[in-house]
């Protein structure tokens, strides 16, 4: 491991542990421990138009020696409709900043045509 950085676990003051909500009202609960996201993923944005149920995710957490926590994490999405079965998966990465998880993420649907099967968006969460 580089001696650069240090993996956050959840006694860090500077942790993403806990519970936060994005600005469309998804919510992502994490646990750290040794530097490993474990949680659940609450989407109030679906193809469906409705919320699904939690989802497990994991992931990553490092914190840099200027206390910067740096997070990732993935989420399988399989959602079922009277027509078809849709498989897909959202990965964010991240970074803390002055109390707010700031994220890029990154969708891809197994469904939709190549040219069409991937999303690319922003999402700021907050501690609920």
């Amino acid at each position: 491991m580089d001696k650069k950085f240090k993996m956050t676990d959840s006694k860090s003051k500077n942790s993403v542990r806990g519970r936060w909500k994005n600005q469309l009202g998804s919510e992502v609960e994490f646990e750290v421990n040794n530097g490993q996201l474990t949680g659940y993923y609450w989407t109030e944005v679906s193809s469906t138009g409705k919320s699904l149920p939690a989802k497990k995710l994991e992931g990553t957490t490092q914190t840099t020696p200027d206390g910067t926590v740096l997070a990732s994490w993935s989420v399988q999405w399989k959602v079922e409709t009277p027509q078809e079965t849709r498989y897909s998966t959202t990965s964010w990465a991240g970074i803390l900043r002055d109390g707010k998880l700031k994220t890029s993420w990154i969708l891809v649907c197994a469904n939709e045509p190549e040219w069409k099967s991937t999303n690319i968006g922003f999402d700021e969460f907050t501690l609920v």
